[in-house]
Parts: C-alpha cells; structure tokens; sequence
C-alpha cells in the first residue's frame, strides 16, 4: 500500500469511527463540529493528532488490553483541547455499563486499524 493510499485509508477509516459514535451518542453537539473539522483539516494533522495520542499505547490497543480505554488514555489527556474532548468520549462509550460487547470490538477494530495505519505512515 503506497504512503498516499495509507492516508486516505486512514482518513476513511476515522470517518467511519465518527460515524459510527455519532450512532452512539446521537444527541452530542460537538460531534457534528468534529466531522466538520476533519473533512477541512489535513489528513497528515489528523494522523499525526491520532498517533501523538496513541502511539505510546500501541502495544495495548494491538494486544486489545482494555487498560488503554480504562486507566491510560486519559491520563494524557490532561488539556481541554479538542481532541483531548474526542477521544474521552470514546472512553466515556467503553466505561458505559451499557455499551457492548459488540460495539467494544467494533471500537478495538478501528482503533487496531487506525494504528497500524498510523504506523505504517509514520515508518513506511
């Protein structure tokens, strides 16, 4: 897969994960601004966004250790920044008592995806 075709997997792929929490939390005002936002923004930012938050879980999202939805993710995500609020409401979905089996492994599938794309942009 060339570099440029990653990217645009990547950046469909994250779609999809939008989407698909938009499903969940239908109601969540902010999750139209964050569509808004990723289809104007680069998709290299939008990687590198994903990756500066991810990467140093990468083992655990790879080796679906629920630890990196539980007690990791948010720990570095101390700033109010946009994608600090984003990626705590996918923590809010998986520490739900409602949510899923089903819906947790359709998150560890894009999230495995997103990363090793991720990775695979960053390192060839």
């Amino acid at each position: 897969m060339s570099n440029s075709s990653t990217v645009e997997t990547f950046y469909t792929v994250f779609m999809e994960l939008l989407n698909d929490i938009s499903t969940i939390k239908p109601n969540d005002p902010t999750l139209m601004m964050v569509k808004a936002a990723v289809s104007v923004l680069s998709t290299e930012m939008i990687i590198n966004q994903f990756m500066n938050y991810t990467e140093p879980y990468k083992e655990k999202i790879l080796n679906k250790d629920e630890s990196f939805f539980i007690n990791e993710i948010h720990k570095d995500v101390k700033d109010n920044s946009f994608a600090a609020r984003e990626i705590n409401k996918v923590r809010d979905i998986w520490c739900d008592p409602e949510t899923t089996n089903d819906t947790k492994q359709c998150i560890w599938k894009y999230f495995t995806v997103l990363i090793k794309l991720g990775l695979k942009h960053r390192y060839g």
